[in-house]
């Protein structure tokens, strides 16, 4: 009877433990590069495809603002970083893609997408939009998506 008494109580920790929504990516994130990229959604996180050029001062502040979203949403998120300033086949991919996309501008970088999304330039405020594309796609049925702007 002990044995039983210490299971019920260690299934009733766990059920404390767990959480009680387990968010999960939602129908509506559409990866419209994976095709060409070859990068298939991994454990229900989004794709965030990211072109940048080495030595460009707003792409390395959209990386770091990566690497400070890190730790909070890595569980949510796959990152794809391609030079380029440098590499010219990721500027001939990333005119392509942008051509696919719709975006009629120039090669300007930082240049990101996000399933349907995309984003041309960094600043705080894109910072902000990207957090809550991310967010969107992982709200819970009937749940509004954080909105990071009004934290």
């Amino acid at each position: 009877m002990r044995k039983i008494s210490k299971l019920l109580l260690l299934f009733l920790l766990l059920l404390l433990i767990v959480p009680k929504s387990v968010k999960a990516l939602s129908n509506d994130y559409d990866d419209k590069l994976y095709e060409i990229l070859g990068k298939e959604v991994i454990e229900d996180k989004v794709n965030i495809y990211f072109f940048y050029g080495d030595g460009c001062p707003h792409c390395a502040d959209e990386e770091k603002f990566f690497d400070s979203i890190k730790e909070e949403y890595s569980d949510k998120y796959n990152l794809y970083m391609y030079e380029t300033w440098y590499n010219d086949d990721n500027l001939k991919l990333m005119k392509n893609i942008k051509s696919m996309m719709g975006d009629t501008s120039d090669t300007r970088v930082p240049y990101t997408v996000i399933g349907d999304q995309t984003y041309i330039g960094y600043n705080d405020y894109v910072g902000d939009k990207i957090l809550n594309q991310i967010n969107h796609y992982f709200a819970i049925e009937g749940e509004d998506p954080v909105n990071v702007s009004e934290q």
